[in-house]
C-alpha cells in the first residue's frame, strides 16, 4: 500500500475522523480527542489540509485563521449543502437543472444563490418570492417579456408568399378599376387608387412595371386634368421612330412587305413614282431603291415624292432626305428624281401637285405607313384623303397601321384594348433575350410607345390622334372609298419570315396571313397589319 502523508506521524493516523459520504444530510459530532488533537496542532500546512479536504464541515474546528478566511468559512457553510461541495460553475449547471425539474423552487434558489445575477432574481415572476426592482429593471423585463411572446405569435404565425404573377393580376385589376372610376367620375376613388397603382407598380419588374408606369402617369393625367407635354415638334417624333425602327422588327415588317407589293406592282414599267404621306427619315426607300437596281431588264427610273409636316428649316430637312437617297441610287446605277412637299394636313393637298399617272407614262403608288388613323381625329378628312389617292390613279396603295382598337366609342373600351395591346408590345421589347438593341434604342422606344400610351388614355377630342382600328375596320372603309384588296403574294411572307430571324431567332413573333393581308404577332396576338389595295373596277374613272 501506498504511503499517505500522515503516516509519519501516528497519533494523526489513529485519530484521523472517517470521511462521511455523499447522500448524508447530518454528521455525528467529532470525537472529542479529535478536537484536542487540532488543538495542539502548530503546523499551518497540516491545518490547512485537514480544512480543505473535501466533504468535511470545519465549523467545528477552531483554528487561527485570518478574518477573510474565517468569513468565508461561514458563507460556504451557510449555503445548501448541494453548493458547497462543488465549483461555481459546477454549482451553476445543477441549480440550472434543478429549476427545470423543479419550478416551484425557483423563485426561491434565485433569491438566496448569490452566484446568480441580479436581473435574473429580479426577473422571477413566483409569487412566494417577491423581490424589489428599480424601474429600469422592470421596464427591461416587461420588455423581454413581450418580445418573447410576439417570437411566439409569430413562429405560429403562416408565412404567405407573394407571387410577382398574382400581384400583376392585381396590377392589372386595379388599372380597371381606376380606369372605371374615371369613366364614371369619381374623383376620390380614382384618386385613391391611381396612387396606390403607384407604388403597387414598384413591385414589378420588367414589362409589367413599365406598362403599369406609363398607364399610371395617363391616368393620373386625365384625373388631374394635366394637359400632355407639348410636341417637341416634328423633328423629334421623327428622332422616336428612328429608334423604334431600329430596336424591333415592327417598322421593317411593315416596309418590307409593302415594298414587295410596290414591287411587284412595278413590273415591267420603265418609269415608277412613289407618293408617300410619311417620308420622315426615308428608312423604307434604300432597300426598295437596290430592288430595283437588280430587277431583270435593268432598273426603271425612279420617282419619290415625300410628304412631311412644316418645321422651322422650312424643308431642308425632307431635301436633306432626298439628297442621301439620291446619293445611293447614284451609287447602284438608278435614276432618281425627288420632291418634297410640306403639308401639316394631308387632305390639304391637292392631287394637281403629285403630276403623273398613266397619262404620263409612269406608274404610280400611293405609301402610307402608321398615317391614316391620324386622319380619324378630324371629321370628314379620312374620306378628303381617300378620295384625293383615287383621284391620282396609282396602280397599287399600301397600308400599315397598328392593329388595335383604340378608338372605341366608350373610354373603357379603349382603356382596356390599350392595355393588353401595349402590355404585347413591352413583352416584346424583354424577349430579345442575348440579342437586345443598344440600351438608347430602347429607351427611346418605350418613350415612343409610352407617348401614344398618354393620347390614348389622357387626351380627347382632336387632340387624341393616336386612334388606332383594327383590319376589318379599313377594309370596310377602304372599300366604301372604292378600293379592291390586293393579295400579297409568297414572296412578301418569306421576306416577312427571313427578317424576323434576324430578331432572337424569330422565337415569338410570327408571320400570318389573313385575307390577303400579312400580319406580324407576338405569341399569336397581332400587332401590326399590312394591307395593299387598288382602284375597284367601278371606282376608276370615279
Amino acid at each position: 500500500p501506498k504511503s499517505s502523508p500522515d503516516a509519519c506521524c501516528p497519533v494523526l493516523a489513529t485519530a484521523q475522523p472517517k470521511p462521511c459520504t455523499r447522500g448524508r444530510t447530518s454528521r455525528q459530532p467529532a470525537h472529542s480527542h479529535t478536537r484536542v488533537l487540532a488543538e495542539r496542532l502548530a503546523t499551518s500546512k497540516v491545518i490547512h489540509r485537514i480544512y480543505s479536504r473535501p466533504r468535511r464541515k470545519c465549523r467545528d474546528l477552531e483554528s487561527p485563521r485570518m478574518p477573510a478566511q474565517r468569513s468565508i468559512a461561514q458563507r460556504l457553510h451557510s449555503r445548501p449543502r448541494e453548493f458547497h461541495m462543488r465549483k461555481p460553475a459546477t454549482a451553476r449547471i445543477c441549480q440550472r437543472r434543478r429549476e427545470l425539474l423543479f419550478p416551484s423552487v425557483r423563485a426561491a434558489n434565485l433569491h438566496a444563490s448569490p452566484r446568480l445575477p441580479a436581473n435574473a432574481r429580479a426577473c422571477t415572476d413566483a409569487p412566494h418570492a417577491p423581490t424589489i426592482r428599480t424601474p429600469a429593471t422592470t421596464q427591461i423585463c416587461t420588455r423581454v417579456r413581450e418580445c418573447l411572446r410576439a417570437r411566439a405569435t409569430e413562429a405560429t404565425r403562416p408565412v404567405v408568399v407573394v407571387d410577382s404573377q398574382e400581384a400583376g393580376v392585381r396590377l392589372v385589376h386595379m388599372l380597371m378599376a381606376c380606369a372605371e372610376a374615371v369613366q364614371q367620375g369619381n374623383a376620390k376613388l380614382a384618386d385613391a387608387l391611381v396612387k396606390n397603382i403607384g407604388v403597387l407598380a414598384v413591385s414589378q419588374v420588367g414589362a409589367m412595371r413599365k406598362v403599369a408606369t406609363y398607364f399610371a402617369e395617363a391616368l393620373a393625367r386625365r384625373i388631374y386634368r394635366i394637359r400632355p407635354p407639348e410636341s417637341l415638334g416634328p423633328s423629334y417624333s421623327d428622332i422616336l421612330q428612328t429608334h423604334f425602327y431600329e430596336t424591333g422588327p415592327y417598322l421593317k415588317f411593315a416596309h418590307f412587305t409593302a415594298n414587295q407589293a410596290i414591287l411587284e406592282a412595278f413590273a415591267g414599267a420603265d418609269r415608277v413614282h412613289v407618293v408617300d404621306f410619311s417620308l420622315k427619315q426615308g428608312m423604307q426607300w434604300p432597300a426598295l431603291i437596290q430592288a430595283l437596281a437588280v430587277r431583270p431588264g435593268g432598273p426603271p427610273v425612279f420617282k419619290l415624292t415625300g410628304i412631311g409636316p412644316s418645321q422651322p428649316d422650312n424643308g431642308e430637312a425632307l431635301e436633306h432626305v432626298g439628297l442621301k437617297l439620291g446619293q445611293l441610287a447614284e451609287t447602284i446605277g438608278v435614276k432618281f428624281e425627288f420632291r418634297g412637299v410640306v403639308a401639316n394636313f394631308l387632305a390639304d393637298l391637292d392631287p394637281s401637285l403629285f403630276g403623273g399617272g398613266p397619262g404620263e407614262g409612269e406608274s404610280l403608288a400611293v405609301n402610307s405607313v402608321f398615317e391614316l388613323h391620324g386622319l380619324l381625329s378630324r371629321p370628314g378628312e379620312i374620306d378628303k384623303v381617300l378620295g384625293l389617292i383615287r383621284a391620282m390613279k396609282p396602280v397599287i396603295v399600301t397600308v400599315a397601321e397598328q392593329e388595335a382598337n383604340h378608338n372605341g366609342g366608350s373610354f373603357m373600351e379603349r382603356f382596356d384594348e390599350a392595355l393588353h395591346y401595349y402590355s404585347t408590345m413591352f413583352d416584346s421589347l424583354e424577349g430579345f433575350g442575348p440579342t437586345r438593341p443598344e440600351t438608347q434604342d430602347l429607351a427611346m422606344t418605350e418613350v415612343y410607345l409610352a407617348r401614344q400610351i398618354c393620347n390614348v388614355v389622357a387626351c380627347e377630342g382632336e387632340e387624341r390622334v393616336e386612334r388606332h382600328e383594327r383590319l376589318e375596320r379599313w377594309r370596310r372603309r377602304l372599300g366604301a372609298a372604292g378600293f379592291e384588296p390586293v393579295h400579297l403574294g409568297s414572296d412578301a411572307f418569306r421576306q416577312a419570315g427571313l427578317l424576323l430571324e434576324l430578331f432572337a431567332g424569330g422565337d415569338g413573333y410570327s408571320v400570318e396571313e389573313n385575307g390577303g393581308c400579312l400580319m406580324l404577332s407576338w405569341h399569336t396576338r397581332p400587332l401590326i397589319a399590312t394591307s395593299a389595295w387598288r382602284l375597284a373596277a367601278g371606282g376608276a374613272g370615279g
